[in-house]
């Protein structure tokens, strides 16, 4: 007997979601000037804003049911990291290009280090 594939509704997303993406980046790189563009732009800010929103959810209801030595040891990750980055990007700044230090450049290594510890939340049930 033959299987048929399964409808997917998270598959259907996914497949929905990159085409957007790439419609998105065509408007963008193509410099297409239209409401009708305008509003698909719009959309999808919506649709990403939304989708981290449910990350942000999930990652919180699973570290809440993590037991605290693993919890410790994503916060240690977080900070090493966090910290090791940090002063990667501080010393490149300051080396290369004689800048003084900015604040304001310790989001992409907060990101990172956040990214790095935190992201197999979003995807793993914890029992």
């Amino acid at each position: 007997m033959k299987k048929y594939f399964p409808f997917n509704k998270l598959l259907l997303f996914y497949i929905i979601f990159f085409a957007a993406t790439g419609a998105v980046l065509l408007i963008l790189f193509t410099d297409i000037d239209t409401p009708f563009s305008f509003g698909i732009v719009i959309g999808y800010m919506i649709v990403l804003l939304v989708i981290f929103c449910y990350f942000l959810i999930k990652v919180i209801v699973n570290l809440r049911k993590s037991a605290s030595l693993d919890i410790k040891k994503r916060v240690y990750t977080f900070l090493l990291v966090f910290a090791g980055l940090s002063g990667l990007q501080f010393l490149m700044d300051y080396g290369f290009n004689q800048a003084q230090v900015n604040v304001y450049r310790l989001a992409i290594p907060f990101g990172l280090a956040l990214g790095i510890a935190f992201f197999d939340l979003a995807f793993v049930r914890k029992k």
